[in-house]
């Protein structure tokens, strides 16, 4: 979902430009994968944070947290309202 918005927003931007400064449609999709990775880091970074020393690297503490607070949900949530501007 995620990933398709950034397709339909850099598409829509891209078609503003004229047409010499275009991007070609592979540069739309590296675009979208950078900016996928840079959410999906992001995401990474704020759980990771509840976490000290060797429990970051404790695969069941990581599903526990994402369970318990529901994350998932919060992040369909978030990406469902998400718009670009």
């Amino acid at each position: 979902m995620f990933t398709s918005k950034c397709l339909q927003y850099l598409t829509e931007k891209n078609n503003q430009r004229s047409l010499d400064k275009r991007w070609p449609q592979e540069r739309i999709d590296r675009e979208a994968a950078n900016m996928y990775y840079k959410f999906l880091v992001n995401i990474h970074d704020k759980i990771s944070s509840n976490f000290k020393g060797l429990a970051k690297h404790d695969p069941n503490k990581w599903r526990h947290f994402i369970s318990v607070n529901e994350i998932l949900d919060q992040l369909e949530e978030s990406v469902v309202e998400l718009d670009f501007e």
